[in-house]
Parts: structure tokens; C-alpha cells; sequence
């Protein structure tokens, strides 16, 4: 043999794997099995509320004899007290099961889209039915974006495995995904959002129309996670840079404020403070850098909050004087705290960083155990991959791709400074996925060149 490597069919590029009706998924295949995976998790883990004979729950995540993990009627404990309260004719007020009065403690959006099912279904239980049908949904959504963006962008490996890496990592989440019902459905769908959105942008022939719309998201995603909302403004400023649209990018950013100034407004009228979102950043500040030992929260250490323990302490300040006095309260420790060990945040943040991209840290360390080995393995592939990635693509990377670093950086940037655990990572799913995928398929693609030079 020569040595000499076969010429590639006309009219194909050489950097893009050749498709094969034999080995590759069709949209509909993929989509078809999304929807039986999901369906079958989703019946699975809900099964456990059949059971009568309590030993039987050791057929079920996390398989131990008499412990029930399901929670879906969780709802998002803050978020659906808030909802109770708002369909109760109380106000945005009472987040931890007593009436306390009014907070922001949460953002506004989830606790009104919990109102609007409560009010619609008549009962909580539908509620949960109404949720479940939707985190389904977005849990396949996310699927074919994943499955989609990889057949796009690769050039070596199958989207195919993209997909398999996704259903292995909700199942690995099992508990987060199938087992409660927690915010990260509602912001995951959003940062699916946000990502097909700022690709569309990227190639959009009609900017007008397209940045408008991108405005309105951008105000939608703040109302439902600070987070989300400054990920949003990085994005806007990457789009307008590469589409030189600056005078559309700032005609986005006002309509965004436009929608999000209602709720400062309203938090300015109760608190006679201009709260942006959500009220309790010095709170977390203090709890994650001076009272948790490792800097990271899990299970154990946030049932000794102190919020969480307002309804078992009449006294407390959060029920006698208000959320305001009680975070006023807080923003005085955090910064003698700080006066007398400004190193503890530095050292929080480095415990944080670690957690949120190579070291697991369980959530329910008596229940997983320390290094339950599916999510200790999967968890580092999203920040290899992104190393990788930069690595190797470097100036040639995707400005799509260059959208998903962003996120990822933006999204997990004051988790790391702030306060983290798990439930803050979970919905960039699509992101870890997709960097996971970039980050292997440069590195096969790599390994593959010098056969091509």
C-alpha cells in the first residue's frame, strides 16, 4: 500500500464526517427514542408512589430499602410557598412555609408560571401532573438540540455519541432529573433558548426582527435567574460585535430592562432598596465563605439554614421584622466577616471552582456516598472538553461554539464567587454536553490531521 490517503468524494469537505444512512440516527430516530427514554424515567421514578410495602423502594433510586426519594411534589419549595401565597391573595410574600410578608427572595418568574397552573388546574396535584408533562418536554427538547448541534459542528465523531453522553448523564442526575421538581427544567429550557436564539442571530438575514426578539428573551431569562439574565448580556454583546449591530444590540438590552423594571420597581416600593432580581446575595455570601466548611452547599448543611429553620423559630428576625431587617442584618456579618478574613472567599471560590468543573461534590453525601462513580467520572468532561477545545481549535473555533463558552463561563462565573452546589449546574446541561462533544471530536480531528497533510 502506498500510504497515500483515499481522495475524498467530490464535492464533500474534508473536515465534516461523510453521512451514512447505516450508521447515522435520523432526527426522527433520535427524537423517537428521546421520547421513550424520557417517558420510561419518567414512569419509572414516579412508580415509587405505588408502592405500598416500603422495603419495595429498594427498587428504586437510590435503592435503599424504606427511603422514598420521590419528590415532585417539591416544586421548588420557595418558589410554589411563594405561588401559594400569590393564588392566596397574599403577594409575592412567604417563601418558607409561615407567612412572613413580602420577598425577593426568589425570581418573579417561576413562582407566577406555579400561580398560573395553580389557579388553572384547581389543585397542586395538578400542578405537579401540568410540571412533569413540561420537564419532559424540555428533557427531549434538550436532547435534540444536543443531537442536532453535534451533527452540525462535528468533524470526526457521530453525533450519535453526543446523545448517548446526554442520556447518560441524566440518568446518572437521575434524582435532579426524574425524582424532583426543582427550577432546573425551566432554566435548562432557557439556556436551550438562549443558544438557538444566538445562533439564529449569527446568520439571521433580518437583524431588526431577530434582535427585538432576542430583547425580549433577555428579559424573560433575568426574571427567572439573575444568572441566566448577565449570561444573556455577554451573549448580546458577542452578537453585536460579530454582526456589528451595536444600535440593534442596545435597542435589545432596553427592551430587556424594560421588561425587568417593573419588578425593581415593585422590590424599590416594599424594601426602599433597589433590588435587581432576587434580594439575597450578601446572605449567600456569608453562609457559603464563613459558616459552610468546604465553601460548597449540599443537603445536610442548607436544612440548617437559618431560613429554613424561620418556621420552627417564632422569633426569628426573617418572621418578626421582615425579610429586609433580616438581610440588612446579614450585609453587616458579611462585611465584619470580611474585614477579619478577606482569604476566606478566595479560598470559597477555589473549593467552587474545583466543584463546578472536575471535582464532585455529592449533594446527599449519606445517600450517594462521597465519590458515586458515574457522576464523579462524568462530571470533569464538559471543562476537558473545553480545554481541549481551546486547545486545539483555537482562532478556527465556531463563533456557535463561541456562544456555548460564553455561557458556560458566564453562567458558572458567581456560582463560583457566590455560593454552589449541583442544582446551579444542572441547567447548562446542553452546554456540558455540547463542549464534552466539541472538546473530543477536536481532539479525534487532531489525531486525524497528520494522515491528511
Amino acid at each position: 500500500m502506498s500510504g497515500t490517503p483515499p481522495a475524498e468524494p467530490e464535492g464533500t469537505d474534508p473536515g465534516v464526517v461523510p453521512s451514512s444512512p447505516v450508521l447515522e440516527f435520523s432526527s426522527r430516530t433520535a427524537f423517537v427514542g428521546l421520547c421513550a427514554f424520557v417517558l420510561t424515567l419518567t414512569l419509572y421514578a414516579n412508580a415509587s408512589l405505588l408502592v405500598t410495602d416500603r422495603d419495595t423502594l429498594r427498587f428504586f433510586p437510590p435503592y435503599i430499602a424504606g427511603y422514598d426519594a420521590n419528590a415532585n411534589r417539591h416544586l421548588g419549595a420557595e418558589y410554589m410557598n411563594i405561588a401559594r401565597a400569590l393564588a392566596a391573595g397574599r403577594g409575592f410574600a412567604d417563601p418558607f412555609f409561615v407567612e412572613s410578608g413580602p420577598t425577593a427572595w426568589m425570581p418573579p418568574l417561576y413562582p407566577a408560571l406555579l400561580t398560573g397552573l395553580l389557579i388553572a388546574t384547581g389543585s397542586e396535584t395538578g400542578v405537579v401532573c401540568a410540571v412533569l408533562f413540561a420537564k419532559g418536554g424540555v428533557l427531549v427538547a434538550t436532547g435534540m438540540l444536543i443531537f442536532w448541534a453535534a451533527r452540525r459542528f462535528a468533524r470526526r465523531l457521530r453525533p450519535e455519541f453526543a446523545l448517548v453522553a446526554y442520556a447518560l448523564w441524566i440518568t446518572a442526575h437521575f434524582d435532579w432529573f426524574f425524582q424532583i421538581t426543582h427550577d432546573i427544567w425551566l432554566l435548562m429550557g432557557l439556556v436551550d433558548i438562549l443558544l438557538i436564539g444566538a445562533w439564529r442571530l449569527l446568520e439571521a438575514p433580518e437583524l431588526r426582527r431577530a434582535f427585538l426578539g432576542w430583547g425580549a428573551l433577555g428579559g424573560v431569562t433575568a426574571l427567572a435567574s439573575p444568572v441566566l439574565g448577565a449570561a444573556w448580556g455577554a451573549a448580546t454583546l458577542f452578537l453585536a460585535q460579530r454582526r456589528r449591530a451595536w444600535a440593534l444590540a442596545a435597542a435589545a438590552c432596553a427592551i430587556a430592562a424594560a421588561l425587568v423594571f417593573p419588578w425593581v420597581l415593585r422590590n424599590h416600593a416594599v424594601f426602599g432598596e433597589w433590588i435587581l432580581v432576587k434580594s439575597n446575595l450578601a446572605y449567600d455570601l456569608y453562609q457559603a465563605n464563613y459558616v459552610s466548611q468546604s465553601g460548597v452547599y449540599d443537603e445536610p448543611f442548607l436544612l440548617r439554614h437559618p431560613v429554613w429553620t424561620t418556621m420552627r423559630a417564632p422569633n426569628s428576625v426573617y418572621r418578626t421584622q421582615g425579610e429586609g431587617a433580616f438581610l440588612a442584618r446579614y450585609r453587616v456579618l458579611l462585611v465584619e466577616a470580611f474585614e477579619k478574613d478577606p482569604a476566606a472567599v478566595v479560598r470559597g471560590a477555589a473549593t467552587r471552582a474545583l466543584a463546578a468543573t472536575l471535582v464532585y461534590t455529592p449533594y446527599r453525601p449519606r445517600v450517594e456516598g462521597e465519590h458515586p462513580p458515574w457522576r464523579t467520572l462524568l462530571h470533569p468532561f464538559a471543562f476537558l472538553g473545553l480545554v481541549l477545545l481551546v486547545a486545539l481549535r483555537r482562532s478556527r473555533l465556531e463563533p456557535q461554539l463561541g456562544v456555548v463558552v460564553i455561557l458556560y463561563g458566564v453562567v458558572l462565573a458567581p456560582y463560583v464567587l457566590a455560593a454552589f452546589y449541583l442544582r446551579y449546574l444542572l441547567p447548562l446541561t446542553p452546554v456540558l454536553m455540547l463542549l464534552a462533544f466539541a472538546g473530543a471530536d477536536a481532539l479525534a480531528a487532531n489525531r486525524d490531521a497528520p494522515a491528511r497533510s
